[in-house]
């Protein structure tokens, strides 16, 4: 009986200083990534009931959690203000055009479609190996935001801690692919 090679191909563990962030919509964004976390997956489920022991099976619907991102906010607030217009048109909050401007051209009813005016917009998570070369690379589809964190201004700061803000985009799913 042969015995089974059970040792793995790489032994290189994943660092998590090694990645790049890029979404077209957000050019002033992408430079002042700080952090960002890959989101967890969810599969439903359902039991089957039986007279002894519920039966576990797997559900049908994937649930993808909330992609989160930090970044250092420039001194123009350019980046900041990138959301901010962004978040505005998706929610309208002073007349119906606000969000009919960026409707209209929007080009997702022609699937695969996502320009820079568009609603929603792909972006991509490369993530580097030890040699900090291009490994995996993570595509999320139609993503748009849904919080962008509060910023603190205080005079009682003794050391200058430059602002970073944490926002949340929602996105329809995740790829995975590898690189190589």
């Amino acid at each position: 009986m042969a015995i089974i090679n059970t040792q793995p191909s790489n032994v290189n563990f994943l660092s998590p200083l090694k990645f790049t962030f890029q979404m077209k919509k957000l050019p002033n964004v992408n430079f002042f990534v700080q952090q960002c976390m890959l989101p967890n997956i969810a599969l439903g489920r359902f039991d089957i009931p039986t007279p002894f022991v519920k039966l576990p099976m797997a559900g049908d619907h994937l649930e993808f959690g909330e992609f989160q991102l930090t970044f250092r906010v420039d001194e123009d607030m350019k980046n900041y203000k990138e959301i901010y217009n962004w978040m505005m048109a998706l929610g309208f909050p002073d007349k119906f055009d606000q969000y009919k401007a960026l409707a209209d051209k929007d080009t997702r009813l022609f699937r695969g479609a996502t320009g820079a005016d568009s609603l929603v917009s792909d972006a991509t998570l490369i993530i580097h190996n030890s040699n900090v070369n291009s490994n995996q690379q993570i595509t999320f589809l139609n993503m748009y935001p849904t919080t962008i964190q509060d910023i603190l201004f205080d005079f009682r700061q003794t050391d200058v801690e430059y602002v970073e803000c944490l926002c949340t985009f929602a996105y329809e799913r995740y790829d995975i692919k590898d690189i190589t």
